[in-house]
């Protein structure tokens, strides 16, 4: 066969059916790999590769084929380290943007599909070290003024249905109770100190206990009661309206910032 000579179908099954069956050593698969890395092919090798792979697209039977054989696999630490390193710093061009941006319009997810992503982000779900890695990414982030207005146009006259607000309300009781409310350790710290201060002036404290007032249900931060005596405090953010309620059913109702001087 001549250089750059395809080979015929026929030729290609006599090729597979010679190497069926037959098992390369490792030192050939050694061989193979080292000889097939991107850092040991030439730009003109690398440019060919290139202009043979443009426009090819595996059939369904290949596809299903390469999906059997990788299900179930798992990468290596070492080999999520390779890919970390070879994705850092890399961008796609403003083409590949628009051609990704294309690709994802008007693409609906099965219901089974949004449940499942819904689980996997569910903070309950998700390991000490991936929240870590979260917690660290995130710090020291701080939107852009372009996104924040994004952000607000996006949001701007949209309301929460009854429904909506009743789930979130039902998911903060249940965080609550299950000990998954997302706090800061500042405010749970505030909270405690203050809960300790009153303890030893005789108060039965209670941390995020609830209180009825007008058919409607509040969780407090700090609650402290001595005999007739009831004092309350919520610590940093809340909404007036539950300031002003909680204020006209107890008379001593104390709303706190978050602050390192309570801990002392």
């Amino acid at each position: 066969m001549k250089k750059g000579e395809r080979m015929s179908p026929e030729q290609i099954e006599k090729n597979r059916l010679s190497h069926t069956g037959k098992k390369a050593s490792q030192e050939t698969k050694e061989k193979m790999r080292v000889k097939h890395l991107k850092e040991n092919l030439s730009p003109e090798t690398l440019e060919k590769l290139r202009i043979a792979s443009t426009g090819r697209k595996m059939s369904v039977e290949s596809s299903e084929k390469k999906r059997l054989a990788n299900t179930g696999k798992k990468r290596s630490p070492e080999t999520k380290e390779k890919i970390r390193l070879t994705s850092t710093g890399r961008k796609h061009t403003p083409e590949t943007k628009e051609i990704l941006r294309l690709a994802s319009t008007n693409r609906k997810q099965t219901t089974e599909t949004k449940e499942k992503c819904r689980l996997s982000h569910i903070k309950e779900n998700l390991s000490l070290e991936t929240l870590e890695k979260y917690r660290i990414a995130n710090t020291g982030r701080k939107h852009t003024t372009e996104s924040k207005e994004k952000i607000r146009s996006a949001r701007f006259g949209t309301k929460h249905s009854p429904e909506t607000k009743k789930k979130m309300h039902l998911i903060r009781i249940s965080r609550i109770i299950n000990g998954f409310c997302t706090e800061s350790p500042i405010h749970k710290l505030t909270k405690e100190a203050i809960g300790a201060k009153l303890k030893d002036i005789g108060y039965a404290v209670y941390l995020e206990k609830f209180v009825m007032i007008n058919n409607s249900r509040y969780a407090v931060d700090v609650y402290a009661r001595k005999g007739e005596d009831i004092i309350i405090f919520e610590v940093g953010h809340c909404h007036t309206k539950k300031i002003i309620e909680l204020q006209s059913y107890y008379s001593k109702v104390f709303h706190v910032p978050k602050d390192k001087k309570y801990l002392h």
